[in-house]
């Protein structure tokens, strides 16, 4: 019975989907029309507040990384400059980022 209810629907010549959504779903949408509108409006709403909180917290992170790389790449740095007075090995472990 489910498989003739489904091809009933999906058959073209049939026209079981326009009958379905004009007798039983299109009264109930139009009826709830204004809260659909507003349900939406605030799911897009929401959906935006919640990009805008991961990509500040993103940015955020990315800063931080970022200016802890440059200090860890500023002190090897001034490492390897006292090393290289010192006509002394340079370190190997130069290019790691987190010790």
């Amino acid at each position: 019975m489910k498989v003739v209810f489904f091809v009933y629907l999906w058959w073209p010549k049939t026209k079981g989907t326009r009958l379905v959504y004009e007798t039983l779903l299109k009264p109930v949408i139009a009826q709830h029309e204004t809260e659909i509108d507003r349900k939406i409006m605030e799911l897009r709403a929401r959906a935006w507040d919640f990009f805008i909180f991961y990509f500040h917290n993103f940015a955020q992170a990315g800063q931080s990384t970022f200016i802890q790389a440059f200090q860890y790449v500023l002190a090897q740095s001034v490492r390897f400059s006292a090393a290289a007075a010192a006509n002394q090995p340079v370190p190997t472990h130069l290019f790691y980022f987190f010790p």
